[in-house]
């Protein structure tokens, strides 16, 4: 009998050893998770600041373009008045 409580003690002892483990381990890979997801974090902050100077640039580029074909045609209507 005394045989059989101490395989049972020692069985739940192992489980236990596993089980703790397995929850050290499962945390390690949260802890990851976690650090993955506030790099992900910055990286989408700093695409949007990326894609907001992007679109400032975009308006500027469009304006000065639009200057630019206004003189042109002024250009062209003081040549087709010569």
């Amino acid at each position: 009998m005394k045989k059989v409580i101490l395989a049972v003690v020692m069985s739940m002892f192992v489980v236990g050893c596993a089980s703790n483990g397995d929850v050290e381990g499962l945390q390690a890979q949260i802890d990851v998770l976690t650090m993955q997801q506030a790099q992900t974090s910055e990286n989408v902050v700093r695409a949007e600041k990326v894609a907001d100077d992007a679109g400032v640039i975009g308006i500027a580029a469009l304006r000065k373009a639009n200057q630019n074909e206004t003189k042109i045609d002024r250009m062209f209507e003081k040549a087709m008045v010569k």
